[in-house]
């Protein structure tokens, strides 16, 4: 049962019927799967810190960038730089790298994410760079973001979750990962230079700036001004409309005006299109979609947790674990890389650590071993889908926001022969370390 509601939700996201939210679409599974029994009430209540934690954070930086970018501090940042650097992209295209990364290491991947991305945009917009150039950018800085966040427990949300499953304390998780990272941010800088590198000029002309660039001028912009047009065209065309419409009640045999029965109004065409002004623009809010599917992906799969993949996941890591630490985790990653891209990382990395508890496994490297590949495996290998991890999902919305689109399709190409050698070898990276 549990199975059928992951391929129905999968469907509706990649079909995207009547151009449906994938956050729409993910939360009809959940109900789905909470209608036929798949999972209970209980199971949701259970996981209400972890959704929460995620979800204030991403709140947290968004508004944090919202902010920053009202004050105009993003475009003066992007002014200053300008005027400092060497004019070739290639020192460039590696300095926002390692910039993301830094921030990657302390802020987490969404605020490296959400602070980093929107620089590189104001800064190359006034450089004159191209379209496919700064999708160049954007991109490399999007996946970096991710791979570079494995230090720390507090890197990222994925660290945070298998730590604390697995008993591991901040400053041995540290000792361990520091090093992985650091191989991760390296492999990654290289392959992301080598498949980018076609695109980003060797020499660029500093354009001129336009005036008061260096200027940060704070201004509370007017939210949703369409909402409150709509409000107000209703309140003086539909005003005749209101008093004109009837209502009988059969139990009393009573007609009623609209201005007699003001809960009637309700009922009138003027509030179902405001009904449905509301939900087409939460469907089309990606924010909203991308903190629904968070929430429905977790549902669903706590359903198939139920259904018995906890269960299973805990004897395959038992085998694995009785292959040696090495292939353990080759095999680690490469199974939770599958689950994580289909479904989406932090649903994956609950339910193997769950999964590991359990698992029939003594030796306690080992087992440390296999966390570690798996968080590798939540945080790198998760980027082979679009829906394996909520920052790409933002890194969608960025593309989109600026015209820079790319399908579905074309990401999964791209992102499998940018993202399995950085992998590959932070996997070695753990078996050697």
């Amino acid at each position: 049962m549990s199975v059928i509601v992951l391929v129905f939700t999968l469907t509706l996201i990649i079909w995207r019927p009547q151009g449906l939210g994938i956050g729409f679409s993910a939360l009809g599974g959940a109900l789905l799967g909470l209608a036929l029994g798949a999972v209970t009430l209980d199971n949701i209540w259970a996981i209400r810190v972890i959704l929460a934690n995620t979800t204030f954070t991403l709140l947290a930086f968004l508004t944090i960038r919202w902010l920053l970018e009202k004050a105009g501090v993003f475009r003066w940042l992007a002014g200053l730089i300008s005027r400092r650097i060497f004019p070739k992209g290639r020192f460039l295209f590696v300095g926002f790298l390692l910039g993301s990364a830094i921030a990657s290491v302390f802020l987490t991947n969404y605020g490296s994410l959400l602070l980093i991305t929107p620089i590189a945009l104001e800064l190359l917009t006034l450089l004159g760079f191209k379209p496919r150039t700064i999708f160049a950018f954007v991109v490399a800085i999007g996946f970096m973001s991710d791979w570079a966040s494995l230090a720390f427990t507090s890197s990222n949300v994925i660290n945070t979750i298998a730590a604390s499953y697995a008993g591991i304390n901040f400053s041995r998780f540290a000792s361990e990962m520091i090093w992985v990272n650091g191989i991760a941010i390296v492999t990654g800088i290289g392959v992301l230079f080598f498949y980018f590198e076609r695109v980003i000029p060797l020499n660029y002309q500093k354009n001129q700036l336009i005036d008061g660039v260096e200027e940060a001028i704070f201004e509370i912009p007017d939210v949703y001004p369409e909402i409150r047009e709509i409000k107000n065209q209703d309140t003086e065309e539909n005003t005749e409309e209101y008093s004109s419409l009837f209502y009988f009640d059969p139990m009393n045999g009573v007609v009623y005006t609209s201005q007699e029965m003001p809960h009637l109004r309700s009922a009138n065409p003027a509030s179902f299109n405001k009904i449905k002004f509301i939900l087409k623009s939460v469907n089309d809010h990606r924010l909203f979609q991308i903190i629904l599917f968070s929430w429905g992906m977790y549902v669903i799969f706590l359903g198939l947790g139920n259904g018995g993949l906890t269960n299973s996941l805990s004897g395959i890591f038992g085998q694995f674990g009785g292959w040696g630490s090495s292939l353990g985790v080759i095999f680690t990653g490469i199974l939770i890389t599958i689950q994580a891209s289909v479904m989406n990382n932090v649903p994956t990395i609950l339910s193997n650590m769950l999964a590991m508890q359990t698992a029939p496994i003594t030796d306690v490297n080992v087992i440390n071993n296999i966390v570690y590949a798996a968080v590798i495996a939540c945080v790198i290998g998760a980027k082979l889908s679009p829906f394996g991890s909520l920052s790409t999902l933002l890194l969608f919305d960025i593309l989109q926001q600026w015209g820079l689109n790319i399908s579905w399709r074309d990401y999964v190409k791209m992102a499998t022969v940018i993202t399995l050698p950085v992998l590959f070898v932070s996997l070695l990276g753990v078996i050697i370390w």
